[in-house]
């Protein structure tokens, strides 16, 4: 009797044994297959095929990103400008009033 436990055992352990195996398999070809559909998309996005109307293609997009950081950046500085001259106008608001309250208790004393 303690034979029959024994071989049921073993016949179970490589029935586990092979079936994750196969599932490793499956689970690294799909791994593999991703990897290279990305690694694709990459290459291709690095690529640009070095003809006249590749290299002006590449030089347009060139020139418009160019611009487009230009913009940006002037977006920002007037955005910045305008927050400096709020803030100034706002310390010349409260200047004024502190100076104005000064005056006030100043001439009713």
């Amino acid at each position: 009797m303690t034979s029959s436990p024994s071989s049921s055992a073993t016949t179970s352990q490589p029935d586990k044994s092979s079936k994750l195996l196969s599932l490793l398999r499956r689970v690294n070809t799909v791994n593999k297959s991703t990897s290279n559909s990305s690694n694709e998309v990459q290459n291709k996005k690095m690529k640009m095929p070095l003809t006249k109307k590749g290299i002006k293609k590449f030089k347009d997009k060139l020139k418009y990103t160019q611009k487009l950081r230009q913009l940006e950046m002037k977006k920002r500085l007037l955005k910045e400008m305008k927050e400096e001259q709020a803030d100034k106008e706002k310390v010349k608001q409260i200047n004024f009033e502190k100076n104005l309250q000064y005056f006030t208790l100043s001439t009713k004393k």
